[in-house]
């Protein structure tokens, strides 16, 4: 694995503050996890699996969790705020209204594009989210999240009510997450500028 940079503004937030160190061996300990379950399953996780190519020991992976549920709940936050500083990234240098929605979908694209084995983890997350509540509740959350960031998109392109445009903006959420999920299981990422401009296309019928 490349060497983790302490100055990358993603470490600083999911950890709350500028990495030290250790913070940097924790971010190890969870992208090594990202990798492992991407690679090779979530049934094949384990302290060892996530250890061996960063080269910790189990007990020095278990300094800093307690158990395995507790990476993949780690593993899935990193994936998901990952996505989340693209995608705002991205719509902060978008000045016309017009254009957001058409950012954030291609945003989503452009994460799954550059960070594969992270929504890898994603597809893993939706699938435990429909037995484990936990999951869900995350999921649910995460979710809402989503929707609420397209409502705000969305409040200066359409005239309705408040009813309607969460109706839409769901139905929006619905589609952008489904394709996305799509294209990482056929495992064809050369397919992704076709779903992206599919999806895209889809989205702007539910605007008319």
């Amino acid at each position: 694995m490349a060497k983790l940079n302490p100055n990358n503004p993603l470490y600083r937030q999911f950890l709350e503050y500028r990495p030290k160190q250790s913070d940097l061996r924790l971010a190890s300990i969870i992208e090594s996890a990202i990798d492992c379950i991407a690679t090779q399953g979530i049934e094949k996780l384990s302290f060892d699996a996530i250890g061996k190519p960063i080269k910790m020991t189990r007990a020095h992976v278990a300094y800093y969790f307690k158990n395995k549920n507790e990476i993949i709940e780690s593993a899935i936050g990193f994936s998901i705020m990952s996505g989340q500083k693209i995608c705002v990234k991205n719509l902060e240098s978008v000045k016309d209204p017009k254009k957001w929605i058409e950012t954030y979908i291609y945003s989503h694209f452009e994460w799954a594009q550059t960070h594969p084995k992270q929504m890898k983890v994603m597809e893993m997350f939706y699938y435990y989210a429909s037995f484990k509540k936990n999951y869900s509740e995350l999921c649910k959350k995460t979710r809402d999240t989503g929707i609420d960031r397209i409502i705000e998109i969305l409040k200066p392109l359409l005239s309705c009510s408040p009813a309607d445009l969460r109706l839409r903006a769901t139905a929006i959420q619905n589609v952008l997450t489904g394709a996305l999920i799509y294209s990482t299981s056929i495992q064809q990422y050369d397919e992704l500028p076709r779903i992206q401009s599919e999806t895209y296309k889809q989205v702007l019928t539910l605007l008319e």
